[in-house]
């Protein structure tokens, strides 16, 4: 339902600020059926009415599109202007959402700065999003006990489930190491 509503809420923004799309055509030198600015940035909407992007992403869509530099830039300002597009929470989102999945600090840190955020921008981080008072070798092990690796060589393949996780390579070290002593007690 919340979805909706902000759905709802990004298509009347968009409508006013396209709006002026007729002065805006005739005001450029491009034939009358090339893409413009309010073409794009109705593409763009089109985008982030699946799911939030980042800037870079959405730039990158659009230039995949066909739409000039100029035209990206644009219809990018104006998303941006009007509340479509904010690097800053969709970086929330990401980061919410891959906590929720067991990912690493170190893997969602990478994957802010795939996506041009700077991780010390973001409020908070990591502080504040990481406030269940355990460290990142905990949830390591954690992740371990939830799901532990069926391979022969128990320590290797936790650790490579940890990377590949996020997690940095000195606490998936760690917690591998942990992870398979402690198996060696079980047996």
């Amino acid at each position: 339902m919340m979805k909706r509503d902000v759905v709802e809420s990004m298509q009347r923004r968009m409508d006013s600020i396209i709006a002026d799309r007729a002065g805006a055509a005739e005001a450029s030198d491009k034939a009358p059926d090339a893409p413009s600015a309010a073409d794009a940035f109705a593409r763009l909407f089109r985008i982030v009415s699946n799911r939030d992007r980042s800037e870079r992403d959405a730039r990158r869509r659009l230039s995949d599109a066909g739409f000039s530099e100029e035209d990206v830039d644009r219809a990018v300002e104006r998303a941006r202007n009007a509340g479509i597009l904010d690097d800053l929470r969709f970086a929330d989102l990401l980061i919410r959402s891959r906590i929720s999945q067991g990912r690493g600090r170190a893997g969602i840190e990478r994957e802010l700065a795939d996506q041009g955020i700077d991780v010390d921008a973001v409020s908070g981080w990591p502080d504040e999003y990481f406030d269940d008072g355990r460290s990142e070798l905990e949830r390591a092990l954690s992740l371990l006990d939830r799901k532990p690796p069926t391979a022969k060589n128990k320590r290797e393949a936790a650790y490579r489930r940890l990377v590949g996780k996020g997690f940095s390579s000195s606490v998936a070290s760690e917690a591998a190491r942990t992870f398979a002593f402690s198996q060696l007690r079980e047996d």
